[in-house]
């Protein structure tokens, strides 16, 4: 009794961005790029890496689902701010 996953129409009802954005169905197809990602925050810590640099990791949700992401200490430093909910 649960509702079957249409990818075409998720992406037709997603929003527009005013840039390229890649929803959490199809990071799988961008595996070793940079690409941008958005979502609402759900879950979020803070870790140490090997370095002893913090790191943080996040539980993003779009209009798709949830998917993991880590910011690693480089990007940490640049963006972690803009991740506080």
């Amino acid at each position: 009794m649960g509702r079957e996953y249409n990818q075409e129409k998720s992406r037709s009802l997603a929003p527009k961005a005013p840039i390229d954005v890649v929803g959490g169905y199809v990071l799988v197809e961008h595996v070793g790029e940079t690409v941008v990602t958005c979502g609402f925050v759900v879950q979020q810590r803070t870790d140490h890496q090997i370095t002893g640099e913090t790191m943080k990791f996040l539980t993003l949700a779009d209009w798709t689902g949830m998917v993991e992401t880590e910011l690693f200490a480089q990007t940490y430093k640049c963006y972690g701010l803009a991740t506080v909910r």
